[in-house]
């Protein structure tokens, strides 16, 4: 089995729609599990929850009774450089298993670039946070979870491949700041404030549909890239 991981089950639907035998499960730490067929592989869909508190929970518990063959810690990230635009595929060198990361890159070849990702403690918009992360840290995207990913599989001594679509950039940021669009205690958009802030910036819909839309093509991207991955890897 390999597994694949996401954040939130919104990063995995473009995925989840090419499983055939599809099982969903709630996993011990109360996530969503889909169990499922991809390429003729058989996969698990892990959804760890955004942030370091929420992913340590979840990766724990499903390794523990779980030995992938290979895990890609999957999903949205965000570029903090120019020369990156959304919808683009990044492996990240850093976290990803040597030997992995060669026969990922001979699949993918120029559709995914080698770049250096760094996992905030938060959800990084601003130009400001985005070149003081460019800057201390050489990275060139930025998540909130492979990091946590990266130390359970080496405790569990499971090989890992990093592998992230870019949902935004210096140049295309997120139509509204990301605490309105969501809450990291419950791990879920608050509609109802998210409708108010709408309500008072109705100028602010359109921006939130191409955002929408944006995401849609590029988790279809990942989803597509991720099946070549697992088909040919496995």
């Amino acid at each position: 089995m390999i597994a694949i991981t996401f954040a939130l089950p919104a990063e995995s639907a473009a995925t989840a729609a090419l499983l055939s035998s599809k099982q969903r499960q709630k996993s011990s730490a109360g996530r969503v599990l889909i169990l499922g067929e991809l390429a003729g592989r058989a996969v698990a869909l892990v959804h760890t929850g955004v942030g370091r508190t929420a992913c340590t929970d979840s990766i724990e518990q499903f390794l523990k009774g779980n030995t992938p063959q290979f895990l890609i810690a999957s999903g949205v990230a965000g570029a903090v450089r120019d020369n990156l635009a959304v919808g683009d595929l990044v492996f990240a060198e850093n976290f990803s298993e040597r030997q992995l990361l060669l026969r990922a890159r001979s699949v993918l070849g120029d559709r995914a670039p080698v770049r250096r990702l760094h996992t905030a403690e938060a959800i990084i918009d601003s130009a400001a946070e985005r070149n003081e992360i460019a800057s201390a840290h050489g990275a060139d995207i930025v998540d909130m979870e492979t990091a946590v990913i990266a130390e359970a599989c080496a405790t569990a001594g499971v090989p890992l491949l990093s592998l992230r679509v870019i949902s935004d950039t210096p140049r295309e940021s997120f139509p509204l700041p990301p605490a309105v669009l969501f809450d990291m205690a419950q791990q879920r958009t608050n509609f109802r404030g998210l409708s108010a802030r709408l309500l008072r910036q109705p100028a602010k819909i359109p921006e939130l549909l191409r955002f929408g839309q944006r995401m849609k093509k590029a988790s279809a991207t990942l989803a597509h890239a991720l099946e070549d991955l697992v088909r040919e890897l496995a």
